[in-house]
């Protein structure tokens, strides 16, 4: 009985790369739910300081 015989009763290698593309596409969209929650929050905080502390056109016209 070898391990990836599908006649010996033991994982077969379809299934064995099933698993391991399943963790990289998990991995992968961690990667990308993070990476969106950290520009929603920048953009957020951006946004938020630029209302606070305006620069350029937006302080001359302030004051007018």
């Amino acid at each position: 009985m070898r391990l990836g015989d599908p006649e010996g009763g033991g994982a077969n290698l379809r299934s064995m790369i099933g698993v391991v593309w399943h963790i990289w596409i998990g991995v992968a969209l961690m990667a990308v739910t993070v990476l969106a929650c950290v520009g929603v929050l920048a953009y957020y905080m951006l946004s938020v300081e630029s209302k606070k502390h305006p620069g350029g056109k937006q302080r001359r016209h302030q004051d007018l």
